[in-house]
């Protein structure tokens, strides 16, 4: 019995890929010029705010400055009946009425969005969930931070 040694066959070497013709042209085409805007899209466009204070920083330890309390939060319709528990972790915000900038545990109106401390909250529900005068008594106690007083991340060189 013979024995036959079985060869693959040969193929012509050839690149992995066939080379694809560019689909983009060579030729770059100059920018047109610009339309004027209609008048319906320009009232569109005002109606976005515009950049407004984009200097806030917040405090090295990463607390956001509060909002200002509104005329709305003052007036609450619910008077502040529903305070809400949030974590205030993923973007601490400070107290809205006292300032204090850490992350411990917010409560929130579900009405007017008021976002304030637990001491604050504890003082709001002990005067009525009257707001002014519970801003009231932490002015004259001294107990309302100023923003200013907080390092923040633009001012401090070891942040």
């Amino acid at each position: 019995m013979g024995s036959r040694q079985q060869t693959s066959p040969t193929v012509p070497h050839s690149p992995p890929f066939l080379p694809q013709p560019s689909m983009l042209p060579n030729v770059r085409e100059e920018p047109s010029d610009e339309q004027p805007m209609s008048e319906a899209a320009a009232a569109a466009v005002s109606r976005f705010p515009r950049r407004q204070n984009w200097s806030i920083e917040c405090t090295i330890d990463g607390i956001w400055p509060p909002n200002v309390i509104t005329e709305q939060q003052y007036n609450c319709y619910s008077r502040h009946t529903g305070l809400m528990n949030s974590r205030n972790t993923n973007y601490a915000l400070a107290c809205q009425i006292c300032g204090v900038a850490d992350k411990a545990r917010r409560c929130m109106c579900t009405h007017c969005n008021l976002r304030i401390c637990i001491p604050c909250t504890d003082l709001l529900v002990a005067n009525n969930r009257d707001l002014r005068a519970t801003v009231r008594v932490l002015q004259e106690q001294g107990r309302v931070r100023d923003w200013s007083d907080y390092r923040n991340r633009r001012n401090d060189p070891s942040a």
